[in-house]
């Protein structure tokens, strides 16, 4: 509960960040292996129970442990505040002084490493290994040999790594082959010591070297399982893998962050220009307020992120800038549609030399252009902000789809005027106008005015052709009210899927939300 807190403050901070546009990902290492104290089994510290065996090669060595025996519980405790826990304990502050001549063995949860005071042979080195499992009990000794070879050393006798990984971490393990490696480059680090030892044996209750009940740094299943919470455009599985490893979130983070970072072992391949057909097709519509956030902050980038998190195959845009010094003086459709990788036609509604602010439609798929014009109101207001349309043909599978993207006025008036063009035979009603048509937008309007049904009489409302959705509002942003946004479709286009994406970066980047539409309708046949 106090961590799903902490990460819901931090995630809130960072939407709210003035500077950045900040990403969050939620990464679990991993979880605590339920272990049993080496001590509570075999009535001694591991220190000893070495320092005994190791007696046989230097009676005289003493042994340095480099751990509070009484485990890390109470390294824990200081760091919360609890220091006074610390008395109920006898803690021991391990030996001071040179370590030179001495026997060092650290261990912290189910691992360990042992530096010995002098050099051994061969011979005695497999000789200690054997006695570590026989008189100590240690479930596993590991020895570094040959590059990318380790010897390891069982109850059930001595093996190799990698050959034998499956009796040493066992055949059942998700990721033998990658915690094999991981375990061989351990022993192989030049600080790892002469020796590694694990309390992790197949088919037995994990062991602790310090006192605790749960581990880490072990290589089970608990230890070595752990989970990501990422955007879903974040990053993408590489091939032939299902799982994603630290280095990968450690260099798609550079990346994300525009940092330089070393070329990574896999490839993340850029999403092609031309989509693969698919039965269902993704439309979304989303007034952008000019990448003018909730928060005020200008940021087409966030607006793209919002719309990639969707994954959509067509996507129309309304309340675009495009050169104009309010927000920076940025081309705000080509920002998105190259972050996106999608082709796109803009169109400006009005134009102040330069500066542009209008409407655009952006594709995966192959489009033209049909056409892009204002959308007179009738309004005797000069002040009056000026209203467009675009009609592109979007060629799917060599079916082409007629989709219009509006902005309609605020004014009834001037909403009839637009609509009756719109629907005419200028636009949707010209004979060029093949189906399947799609036409969305920001119709400023509520279902149930007399506009709405006016559209209705020509083509379908998407939120209403899902017997199990009910109908959600788009605008605005954090708390939304009204269905301005609106998808309308032709008979012979099924709809597949509605949604109103409402996250809290959603709420934040514009003062209304996307509306996600998959639709169905079929495709020419190839000859």
């Amino acid at each position: 509960k106090g961590i799903d807190s902490a990460i819901g403050n931090i995630y809130r901070k960072a939407l709210h960040a003035p500077r950045r546009n900040y990403d969050v990902w939620i990464y679990s290492d991993h979880g605590q292996e339920e272990t049993v104290p080496y001590v509570k089994q075999h009535g001694r510290d591991i220190h000893a129970a070495i320092a005994e065996v190791f007696k046989e090669f230097d009676a005289a060595a003493e042994v340095v442990q480099a751990f509070d025996k009484n485990g890390e519980q109470l390294h824990r405790a200081r760091l919360l505040g609890f220091s006074f826990i610390e008395k109920l304990f006898q803690a021991s502050a391990g030996s001071a002084g040179s370590e030179k001549g001495k026997l060092i063995v650290t261990a912290f949860g189910p691992t360990g490493n042992i530096y010995l005071p002098k050099q051994l042979t061969k011979e005695q080195k497999h000789k200690f290994a054997k006695g570590l499992v026989e008189k100590a009990k240690i479930p596993v000794v590991l020895l570094p040999e040959a590059e990318n070879q380790v010897r390891a050393w069982t109850e059930e006798g001595e093996f190799l790594l990698p050959r034998d990984a499956s009796k040493i971490l066992g055949a059942e393990h998700l990721y033998l082959k990658e915690v094999t490696e991981d375990l061989i480059s351990l022993c192989h680090h030049a600080n790892a010591g002469d020796f590694t030892f694990m309390g992790h044996r197949p088919g037995h209750k994990p062991m602790s070297f310090p006192i605790e009940h749960g581990s880490h740094a072990g290589p089970g299943m608990e230890e070595t399982d752990a989970f990501a919470l990422l955007p879903v455009d974040a990053l993408k599985i590489p091939s032939g893998r299902e799982y994603l490893t630290p280095m990968d979130l450690r260099l798609e983070a550079l990346r994300f962050l525009k940092r330089s970072a070393p070329q990574p072992s896999i490839q993340f391949p850029a999403k092609a220009a031309i989509a693969p057909v698919r039965d269902t097709i993704r439309i979304l519509t989303y007034n952008v307020h000019s990448c003018i956030g909730m928060d005020g902050k200008v940021s087409p980038e966030r607006i793209a992120r919002v719309i990639s998190r969707h994954e959509p195959d067509i996507v129309a845009l309304q309340e675009l800038d495009v050169l104009r010094p309010r927000t920076g003086g940025v081309d705000q459709p080509h920002v998105i549609a190259a972050q996106l990788k999608m082709g796109y036609h803009f169109h400006p509604s009005f134009q102040v030399n330069e500066e542009h602010y209008g409407n655009a439609v952006l594709s995966r798929y192959p489009m033209e252009l049909v056409r892009a014009g204002r959308l007179y109101g009738g309004s005797q207001n000069p002040n009056a902000e000026q209203r467009g349309a675009i009609w592109t043909a979007i060629d799917i599978g060599g079916t082409k789809i007629s989709l219009f993207n509006t902005h309609l006025g605020i004014f009834p008036w001037e909403r009839i005027r637009q609509v009756k063009v719109l629907l005419g035979t200028e636009w949707v009603s010209h004979p060029a106008c093949a189906l399947p048509v799609v036409l969305c937008g920001d119709f400023n309007t509520l279902p149930g005015s007399g506009l709405y049904r006016k559209i209705r009489k020509v083509l379908r409302d998407a939120q209403k052709e899902l017997d199990d959705h009910k109908a959600q509002a788009t605008w605005f942003g954090h708390y939304p009210i009204g269905r301005l946004d609106h998808v309308f479709v032709s008979p012979g286009i099924e709809v597949a899927g509605v949604k109103v994406s409402r996250t809290g970066l959603d709420k934040i980047s514009s003062d209304h939300l996307p509306l996600i539409v998959d639709i169905k309708f079929t495709l020419k046949k190839e000859m």
